[in-house]
């Protein structure tokens, strides 16, 4: 029996008002938040899908 494996959506804005471009900063062990969370799906899901839907 084939099991589907679960795809994992991020959704990436840069048009915050607070803090511009927040997604993209450099924020831990320079690296970005978005850079950091692929990171860590992947490591923890190395067989899922991930797709980055952006505004741009």
């Amino acid at each position: 029996m084939n099991r589907s494996e679960p795809t994992f959506i991020i959704q990436s804005r840069n048009g915050s008002t607070r803090l511009p471009n927040k997604v993209t900063k450099k924020f831990f062990d320079e690296k970005s938040i978005l850079e950091t969370l692929i990171m860590r799906l992947t490591e923890a899901f190395p067989y899922n899908k991930i797709i980055v839907a952006t505004n741009s």
